[in-house]
């Protein structure tokens, strides 16, 4: 071969006939290879794996490939790409700057104890695979942010010192069929996935499971977890999305919603919530009916300038409604999950995503809505739920009236398959209510921020990313007392401009009609823009400095 002491980049993609490579020892320069779809080739040069500049090496769709070893600690290697390299059975690379690691369609089905050399990594994803059990070395992965293990039918237990991995945020257990028990879980986790885990029969410490931490919960199809084992700690991770809404800006990052509007991807609160199999709603929540809408009232003692938001509940029958095709007349059955929908008057609406398309029984779903809007008209609301598939397909139709030619063209039907809405309940939140939760957590206690798929991938640690209780308990207050000022501020000019109008449209008395006006003004002063209580103050005092 010719010197390539300069060569830094190879691209074979595509290169079918490609059986294996030449010795690479002298392209000591080499950064990248690319080897995408050589379905023939089998091996890789040893050389290849020696390389310490190599940062990119992707042998993505080689279905020959059938070992990829090396006992050489690579140092520069940052991007690695094996996925749908079908007849991988061996994998141990070790590496420095390694960040993410995808084992995606790939036959691998032991993990060797390398994997712990890999300091760095952020997101590994070893979805689809047959691995029974995760080695404990999977548990050194200090900088763990990121565990996908979807897919992994025969994976029976994880490791029981799965709380060491101190920045793990994200755990997607989807469709792990044969798993038995949840082990203790780190405090920093965010997400949590058990979709379609039949078999799941117990959580080793549900503190951990429902933390202030946990963002989402999913026990979609779990029927043998018992619900009543974890119901009153569902009450805690609620309180904490709350905190988080209010915080946006400290404990996660923001999404705006510019796509469909049916969209997961864009819709961040439908990432908020807790799924699992139930017929009731928990009895926690104050208010609740056995049909698909509640009416609440609001205390007279509590000002609006102090809700928070509400935790709402809906309750929905497994079997959905078939809607007819409006073309083959037969019944049509979507596969795509259920949109559970809620809306009430004075407070907008809210909506949340199933993650399976079928439920084997009842399921309930929890969720937090922020009351961001609050022009409450009366002393109640209503809040009504419902339940829908709504689903597309294209069929083709003949118009002979606009087309002489008499073509076929495409034509998209919009199916909506609806659930039925058994039991719902609202329980609001208030200021006081949060400053309770922090009296009652441990002091010790971390948020940790929920950082999104770019901070990760780009390796952003400038921002911070843990907060102690008392840090959050300060930005807190301040912004519960900014919320106020504003919000009186801003009802109290809607009501004066709509008294206004009101008045303008009167002819007749409008002496008395500016009397009542005007003390009808006093009354919105009184019940919207009233001054934080003395038991909220001593609360706030109590919670910064300990005394009060």
């Amino acid at each position: 071969m010719y010197d390539l002491v300069n060569l830094k980049k190879i691209n074979l993609r595509g290169c079918k006939q490609l059986v294996e490579l030449p010795d690479f020892t002298r392209a000591s320069n080499l950064e990248e290879i690319y080897l995408i779809e050589c379905v023939r080739l089998f091996e890789l040069h040893p050389s290849i794996l020696s390389i310490h500049k190599l940062k990119t090496l992707s042998v993505w769709g080689c279905k020959a490939l059938k070992s990829l070893k090396s006992n050489i600690h690579l140092k520069s290697l940052k991007e690695l790409d094996v996925r749908c390299c079908s007849s991988l059975k061996e994998f141990s690379l070790s590496s420095e700057e390694l960040r993410s690691l995808d084992f995606r369609g790939t036959g691998i089905d032991k993990l060797y104890s390398s994997v712990s050399h890999l300091t760095k990594l952020v997101e590994f994803d070893p979805s689809n695979v047959r691995l029974e059990t995760l080695p404990n070395e999977v548990c050194l992965l200090v900088s763990l942010e990121v565990l996908n293990l979807e897919g992994c039918k025969q994976l029976i237990e994880l490791p029981q010192s799965m709380k060491v991995l101190s920045r793990l945020q994200e755990l997607n257990l989807e469709d792990c069929f044969s798993l038995q028990s949840l082990p203790e879980l780190p405090p920093s986790l965010i997400h949590l996935s058990a979709t379609n885990c039949r078999s799941l029969e117990k959580l080793f410490n549900i503190k951990t499971v429902f933390s202030l931490n946990l963002k989402s919960i999913s026990f979609e199809n779990c029927e043998r977890l018992d619900e009543h084992s974890f119901l009153e700690y569902v009450h805690l991770t609620m309180m904490g999305v709350a905190i988080r809404d209010i915080l946006d800006d400290m404990l996660q990052y923001k999404i705006e919603p510019h796509a469909d509007d049916d969209d997961i991807t864009f819709f961040p609160e439908s990432n908020s919530q807790v799924f699992y199999p139930g017929s009731k709603v928990p009895p926690w929540f104050i208010y609740q009916t056995r049909e698909a809408s509640v009416t609440i009232d609001l205390p007279a003692d509590q000002p609006l300038n102090q809700l928070v938001g509400f935790i709402l509940c809906c309750v929905v029958y497994h079997i959905p409604s078939h809607i007819e095709s409006p073309t083959t007349s037969r019944a049509f059955s979507s596969k795509r999950p259920p949109i559970i929908r809620c809306q009430y008057s004075g407070f907008g609406y809210s909506k949340q995503f199933a993650k399976t398309s079928r439920w084997n029984s009842d399921h309930v779903c929890i969720w937090f809505h922020a009351a961001h809007n609050r022009q409450w008209h009366g002393n109640n609301a209503t809040f009504k739920f419902k339940a829908e598939t709504l689903s597309e397909f294209k069929v083709e139709t003949r118009c002979e009236d606009y087309t002489p030619w008499r073509k076929r063209i495409p034509y998209v039907w919009r199916v909506i398959e609806e659930w039925e809405v058994i039991g719902c309940g609202v329980y609001p939140i208030y200021a006081s209510d949060i400053l309770d939760v922090f009296q009652k957590v441990d002091p010790q206690f971390q948020f940790f921020k929920d950082r999104s798929s770019w901070e990760r991938e780009s390796g952003w640690t400038d921002l911070q990313s843990v907060y102690t209780l008392d840090e959050v308990k300060t930005r807190m207050i301040h912004k519960m007392e900014a919320d106020q000022k504003r919000f009186s501020s801003v009802s109290r000019i809607c009501q004066i401009s709509n008294n206004r109008t009101r008045m303008s449209m009167v002819s007749s008395k409008p002496k008395e009609v500016s009397q009542s006006l005007n003390e009808e003004e006093n009354q919105v002063d009184q019940r919207n823009s009233s001054p934080l209580p003395r038991r909220l103050v001593r609360k706030m005092f109590k919670c910064l400095f300990g005394c009060c």
